[in-house]
Order: structure tokens, then sequence, then C-alpha cells
């Protein structure tokens, strides 16, 4: 456990963007919804909330990126799939960024 807790510290930006890139793969380059795509990345941002416990106000602003992605992409585009999705991301993460600053 202590050989996976230092990996994870030691590469905790890493981990952190791979869960962001995941949520832009999902948005713009696969079609369906589909509950493991949200249960992996949120797994995957939980354990590494768990071992490093970085700050809430990493995933705020990642909310806010999610919300100007999803202003963006409302105006120019509507309402299609990508704008749903990234509605659902935001309202995911932003539940995490609740739990995250209720618990510091």
């Amino acid at each position: 456990m202590k050989k996976i807790r230092k990996f994870v510290k030691s590469r905790k930006s890493g981990l952190i963007v791979i869960a962001l890139i995941a949520v832009i793969v999902d948005v713009f380059f696969l079609t369906g919804q589909s509950d493991i795509k949200y249960f992996g990345v949120l797994t995957l941002y939980g354990f590494v909330y768990w071992i490093t416990k970085f700050g809430s106000i990493t995933t705020f602003l990642f909310c806010i990126f999610l919300l100007i992605l999803l202003c963006i992409y409302y105006l120019l585009l509507g309402t299609v799939d990508a704008t749903e999705k990234i509605a659902v991301w935001f309202v995911l993460f932003f539940a995490i960024g609740v739990i995250q600053k209720w618990r510091e």
C-alpha cells in the first residue's frame, strides 16, 4: 500500500489530467451513454483524492472549465449530445467538490 501511495502522490497532477482527458474524450469522441465511463473516471478521481488529499479548489476549477465549455457549446450548437454530456460531468464533479469542501 505504501508503494501505491508513493506512486500516486508523485504523479498526482498526471492522474488528474488523465481524468480530465477521459472526460473530454467522452464528450467529444464517444457516442452513447454508459455508467461505466462515469464510474471509472469518478473512481480514479476519488482514489487520487483519497491518497493525496488535494484541495477542493482543484475540483471547482475543473467545474468552472466544464461550465465554460458548456456555455460555449450551448451557444454555438444548442442542445446536442455533447452539451448534455458536459452538463452531466459538471454535476458529478460539482457534487464531488461540495463533498470535498464539506470534509475540509
